[in-house]
């Protein structure tokens, strides 16, 4: 039996959908599901940027970043309409930024939890580990 859930429909906003009718948000490419690559990625540069930032300026508890301004209506997906308000999106450190491009392969469909999780699991050390590479030979 298949089960209905809520999800994001194009231009129609958070509707109730079957399973069946699922669609990704971005293109998924036709293989089963893997470690996240872009998991990989976001774990290895909070990690680099992180031991970067505490090497070479003294700053051990991350920083915030600000990723931009978002005009009301601005979205390329569904101009006038997403998003609603101005927005505009901080995060309080690399590691939440890391998170959130996890969230986002998720969010958009094209991934499963275990494989964001196996990746950022996969990669531990591959950021400092370049890092370390940067400060021998600098």
């Amino acid at each position: 039996q298949m089960s209905n859930f809520e999800t994001w429909v194009r231009g129609q906003g958070v509707q109730t959908i079957k399973g069946k009718e699922f669609e990704s948000f971005i293109r998924v490419m036709p293989h089963a599901e893997h470690v996240s690559g872009s998991g990989c990625i976001f774990q290895s540069m909070y990690e680099l940027v992180d031991s970067w930032l505490a090497n070479n300026l003294g700053i051990t508890n991350s920083m915030s970043v600000t990723l931009g301004l978002f005009p009301a209506g601005s979205s390329k997906t569904e101009p006038g309409i997403t998003p609603a308000v101005d927005m505009t999106l901080t995060v309080s450190n690399l590691l939440e930024l890391c998170d959130l491009g996890g969230q986002s392969r998720l969010d958009g469909g094209m991934h499963f939890t275990d494989s964001i999780e196996a990746a950022h699991g996969l990669c531990e050390g591959v950021g400092h580990a370049a890092a370390q590479y940067t400060f021998d030979i600098w």
